[in-house]
């Protein structure tokens, strides 16, 4: 296993083409590409990111939108939205190609409120059908993130979304800070995910009354040991990403301790 760091780290600190000389600095020779808005969806944005990480010796290794933005439109019943999203899909996909990205980090629709019944699962398999078709024309694997807002916000949810996923391509992201506002343990998000698995997003965490509070990676309370325990387990080989808050650090000393930190334990 490889570790990188996000470029979000540093989000509304540093513009997100200015973070890759600073990631370098901190030891990481890979990334992922935070995209923050349609300026940075541009081709042109795009070439000039390639640009610096080739000078600088980067690998990307996935990009993330500001998928509220438009992911939830992607599963609309609306062929208009559909497609009016599905552009903008298509103009990310893109950037992943430039930067040469594996994959693609989607959080998919919201979760806002709790609705009766259970989610359409056959629609919803159809639609990323669809999508990773697409992701995968442009050398891209697709892969969902739980999160605990969004789409997958809990256990079980890629269970019964399996048998719709046949000859698809769909791969999933775990966010352990996610995994725990979501309410849900880790493991159970980690083995109905399986052989799909692509990316970990990785920044501690510590649970006090009922909330969840994060921080750099080790200085909370989380059991890393024992994720990269089961990852091993598990011969993961896809990206490891630090991505924390940039609430949660003042100085970058303490982001190179903490790359550090899981580099020591999942290198």
């Amino acid at each position: 296993m490889k570790v990188g760091i996000s470029t979000s780290c540093y989000f509304t600190k540093v513009n997100t083409e200015d973070t890759l000389p600073l990631i370098r600095n901190l030891g990481a020779d890979r990334f992922e590409a935070f995209l923050g808005g349609m300026y940075e969806y541009q081709e042109d944005f795009a070439k000039l990111m390639a640009r610096r990480k080739d000078d600088l010796g980067l690998t990307c290794t996935t990009i993330h939108t500001l998928g509220s933005q438009f992911e939830p439109q992607l599963f609309a019943g609306h062929p208009r939205q559909r497609q009016a999203a599905l552009d903008v899909f298509e103009m990310a996909l893109v950037c992943a190609r430039i930067l040469g990205a594996r994959y693609y980090v989607m959080h998919g629709s919201l979760f806002l409120k709790k609705k009766a019944g259970r989610p359409n699962y056959p629609y919803i398999g159809e639609r990323f059908q669809s999508l990773c078709a697409l992701a995968d024309s442009y050398g891209v694997r697709l892969t969902l993130e739980n999160v605990h807002w969004c789409q997958y916000h809990e256990v079980g949810y890629a269970k019964n979304l399996r048998p719709f996923l046949e000859d698809c391509s769909l791969g999933y992201t775990l966010d352990v800070k996610q995994a725990a506002q979501s309410g849900y343990p880790m493991e159970g998000y980690l083995e109905e995910m399986g052989d799909r698995l692509c990316n970990l997003h990785l920044c501690d965490i510590t649970e006090q009354e009922g909330m969840v509070y994060t921080s750099l990676p080790g200085q909370g309370n989380f059991d890393f040991v024992h994720l990269a325990a089961l990852l091993r387990e598990k011969n993961f080989n896809g990206a490891v990403t630090m991505e924390v808050y940039p609430d949660d650090w003042e100085k970058e000393n303490e982001l190179r301790q903490s790359f550090a930190f899981l580099r020591a334990l999942f290198e």
